[in-house]
């Protein structure tokens, strides 16, 4: 039978795997360094102002996660419907660009069949590059550029060895019966070797027969979310941070998340590149440094508004 969600991507279930979610960003919380005023007023203001960047940032977890999930049932649905070839992946070009180019969220559309053939479309700084790999038979994929407004093929960028079946997204889809997030990651996208923090949506595609045709992946990028949190109102006069249960950074307003090597940043690593520091783990509000100057630390979670339905 038909693949489907058991749940509805919808903002609450999204919201609630980025917060809680064991998969994607589990605790995720709201660190915010607020310079310090009158001891009453300061407390009021950055509360609310805290509470103002919770919803904020909530709501574009929610829209950054609900692109990959609408372009994974559009692609998904179109397998099944025999409109994407899973026999031909090299007519996957003109469709899969079409989908990548309309959807700015969405950093690459990448589909294995089990014989290990490969098709992959993804977004670059430079533009796009498309890799196929047609030959189960063959341990070789060949990335290629794509030129002009409509994304023709163009020369051949590298030629290297892959194994579809040992790929961790690959293998994530295979081992969850639902559609699952990857844990975020870092890759080296286009030809500078820019680092980026990503995340792939990913599930298999099964047939009316119950048979796995292929696995889907939807990656996108999380760089964007250090740009939202720039603009929220409290990044005017001090720092706002995303990060994971474990300390690592997601985004953060005023610093990189990622060092030279493209090691996701701590906390403490940022605080210190920001000449900041903090008390212990500063779980709800604390005193510090930022910058110098005597400062008012809040760590707030993202809570979840309830379980997946």
């Amino acid at each position: 039978m038909p693949h489907a969600h058991r749940w509805s991507p919808t903002l609450r279930a999204l919201i609630w795997l980025m917060a809680l979610g064991p998969v994607l960003i589990t605790g995720a919380t709201v660190l915010v360094l607020s310079e310090r005023a009158a001891e009453s007023i300061a407390i009021e203001l950055t509360e609310r102002y805290v509470e103002e960047a919770q919803d904020r940032v909530r709501q574009e977890i929610g829209q950054y996660l609900n692109s990959a999930v609408v372009a994974s049932d559009l692609a998904a649905r179109r397998v099944l419907q025999g409109e994407l070839s899973v026999n031909d992946l090299g007519s996957w070009l003109d469709p899969s660009f079409d989908m990548i180019d309309v959807m700015p969220d969405v950093a690459s559309i990448t589909f294995g069949v089990p014989d290990g053939r490969t098709f992959w479309v993804v977004r670059t700084p430079q533009g796009y590059e498309v890799a196929f790999k047609l030959d189960p038979s063959s341990s070789v994929i060949d990335e290629y550029v794509l030129e002009g407004e409509r994304g023709e093929l163009g020369q051949l960028v590298r030629a290297s060895d892959y194994d579809l079946l040992g790929r961790p997204w690959y293998q994530a889809a295979l081992q969850s019966e639902e559609p699952a997030w990857t844990d975020p990651y870092t890759w080296v996208g286009g030809a500078n070797g820019a680092y980026a923090i990503g995340t792939a949506f990913v599930r298999q595609v099964i047939d009316a027969s119950g048979d796995v045709v292929g696995v889907l992946s939807i990656d996108i990028t999380l760089g964007a979310l250090s740009d939202f949190l720039s603009n929220v109102t409290i990044a005017e006069t001090g720092v706002l941070m995303l990060a994971d249960d474990e300390g690592s950074l997601l985004g953060a307003s005023h610093t990189a998340i990622l060092d030279d090597a493209g090691k996701r940043r701590t906390v403490p690593e940022a605080l210190a590149a920001l000449d900041a520091s903090m008390p212990g783990s500063a779980s709800g509000h604390a005193r510090g440094v930022l910058r110098g100057a005597p400062a008012r630390y809040i760590t707030a979670p993202l809570e979840a508004e309830g379980p997946p339905r």
